[in-house]
């Protein structure tokens, strides 16, 4: 459910009509839109991406989202994310199941970008990461 929610929204603010610069500017069908990186979409989305690079990670603690940076979508036969964030290697092993939110964060932080997608015929996003 979370995911049509999120596919939605994201139809919804990308088609939506924004002010420019003391004119209308129509957001393009098919091309890159920003996206308020404080939002709660673009929160969710990079949630959904750094608990993806997590699990994949070679290390034995979990990473959570810091902070993200600047976010985009594209909207086509799918709904497309470029999303810039910083994400920071929690104290909680791997081994454990945790609740995120409790973890403290440790020292490590890492600059990601991630791009996610989310087909109508795929129940879970797809994935990609560079993180340095």
């Amino acid at each position: 459910m979370a995911l049509w929610v999120t596919m939605l929204l994201t139809l919804l603010s990308v088609c939506q009509i924004a002010p420019g610069e003391g004119a209308v500017e129509e957001k393009k069908m098919g091309g890159w839109n920003p996206l308020d990186p404080e939002s709660q979409q673009v929160q969710e989305v990079a949630k959904e991406a750094v608990d993806r690079f997590s699990m994949k990670a070679n290390s034995p603690n979990y990473f959570r989202l810091v902070h993200v940076t600047s976010a985009s979508a594209q909207v086509t036969n799918a709904i497309h994310y470029k999303i810039i964030a910083t994400i920071g290697e929690t104290k909680c092993s791997k081994s454990e199941h945790v609740d995120l939110k409790k973890c403290e964060m440790g020292k490590e932080r890492k600059q990601c970008d991630f791009e996610v997608t989310y087909s109508l015929n795929s129940v879970k996003p797809q994935v990609k990461s560079r993180c340095r």
